[in-house]
């Protein structure tokens, strides 16, 4: 198989492998309707939803090209009646969903949200194994001692990619900040575009001793990092 991945370009980099063909667009109308257009010789397109670039460039394809393709709807609530400004947003979601080929859901949650657009659903089974975020089978000590968190400290963790400053972290760290207890740390683990930002953030408000960062891990790494967290 060779496969072509689109991406806004200012995505991360993403890894290389030998059969994967990596192509940028802007975050503009036009760029991903040529980006879909351009893309005559696939055979199967697979989007991410509800991402509106993803979606238009799924029926873009659809419509002028022909192509089939697959819906993978694994991080959205219903969807809703939004203010007008969001209009287009939810009749695009809902034309890639009925215009689709098939769907994959991530969740029961979804799979029956699924249904009210299409038949055609596979529930995906979770892939991932749960015994390894269980302590009693991979511990985290390791990852305390590397960041120098004592035992008795209560790690409040959080993982996830860190694309810009948003009010959750800003949320996270008053938090922490505003406790009088020493012993509560939290520990962010992630990377991304904004994480520089996040680490001034940090620096600025003279939060070291509280906040602790890391950088991007390795998925197979992520269990020891949950892990290593009390909460």
């Amino acid at each position: 198989f060779q496969f072509t991945i689109y991406v806004p370009n200012n995505n991360p980099k993403l890894r290389k492998y030998d059969n994967i063909e990596v192509k940028l667009y802007d975050k503009k109308i036009l760029s991903v309707m040529k980006a879909a257009l351009s893309s005559k010789n696939t055979d199967l397109v697979y989007v991410s939803f509800p991402l509106p670039w993803s979606m238009l460039f799924a029926l873009t394809s659809k419509i002028f090209n022909g192509k089939k393709f697959i819906v993978d709807w694994d991080d959205c609530d219903e969807l809703k009646v939004f203010p007008l400004h969001k209009r287009i947003f939810v009749y695009l979601s809902e034309k890639s969903i009925m215009l689709s080929n098939g769907v994959v859901a991530g969740t029961s949650y979804l799979h029956n949200i699924s249904k009210k657009y299409t038949k055609n659903i596979v529930r995906m089974p979770n892939g991932v194994n749960l015994k390894q975020f269980d302590p009693k089978n991979i511990k985290g000590d390791e990852i305390r001692k590397k960041f120098g968190f004592k035992k008795d400290d209560f790690v409040v963790g959080f993982v996830a990619g860190i694309h810009k400053l948003e009010d959750t972290f800003i949320l996270l760290i008053n938090s922490v900040r505003d406790t009088n207890n020493e012993k509560i740390k939290l520990f962010i683990v992630g990377g991304g575009t904004g994480i520089n930002e996040l680490r001034d953030f940090v620096s600025k408000n003279k939060l070291q001793n509280k906040v602790i960062l890391s950088d991007r891990v390795e998925h197979e790494k992520i269990p020891e990092y949950h892990n290593s967290q009390t909460f």
